[in-house]
């Protein structure tokens, strides 16, 4: 909406394992499905009911996935292997790129949604929100 009316956009954007197709179309919220100890693909397609209401869940403003994400400033995704929202990282991340935006994006071997919460004893939790001041730091500088 900021691009489109002609706002000024942020520097950069983080995902943390970002929810982008609400559809419910992407393998992983079914291959994942017993790996990831935060969510289910059931689950999940009962929140994007919920999230979209009355709403299509095709919508562009609902399901990233489906934007027009020309313009849109550099992107750093981290996603875990173990997650069902793992294919919803990987199809953005592969549109973004399609549309010539800058995006990171690194798959964390083993690791769950919203890893990065237990970055206080996870190793792998503290490297992804170091990379992520990096990429901040990096994005931010006059």
């Amino acid at each position: 909406m900021l691009r489109d009316e002609a706002l000024p956009m942020s520097a950069g954007a983080v995902l943390l394992s970002p929810w982008t197709d609400l559809v419910g179309r992407v393998a992983s919220s079914i291959t994942r499905n017993a790996s990831d100890p935060i969510f289910t693909g059931e689950s999940i397609n009962a929140l994007a009911n919920f999230y979209a209401g009355t709403e299509d869940k095709h919508n562009p403003l609902i399901s990233p996935i489906n934007a027009d994400l020309q313009g849109f400033p550099p992107l750093r995704i981290d996603v875990g292997s173990d997650e069902v929202l793992l294919d919803d990282s990987l199809q953005v991340a592969k549109h973004a790129k399609a549309a010539n935006v800058q995006v990171e994006l690194t798959v964390w071997e083993g690791m769950w949604h919203v890893f990065q919460q237990y970055s206080y004893i996870s190793p792998e939790g503290q490297q992804s929100l170091d990379d992520i001041g990096r990429f901040i730091r990096r994005q931010t500088m006059l």
